[in-house]
């Protein structure tokens, strides 16, 4: 996602809460958070990764 603060401001406005609050995930050290869609399923957002090359 190039602005993961626009896709979570958006979120927050159609969502009463989300499966995993925004978080770094140790991982990949991105940020990001996860959802369930009006259909139940899971999905995970996040910002994309700096490239390093």
């Amino acid at each position: 996602m190039d602005d993961f603060e626009i896709a979570l401001k958006r979120a927050r406005a159609l969502l009463a809460r989300f499966e995993e609050e925004s978080h770094v995930n140790p991982n990949t050290q991105t940020r990001e958070f996860s959802l369930r869609e009006p259909d139940g399923y899971y999905v995970t957002i996040n910002e994309s990764a700096e490239d390093d090359a």
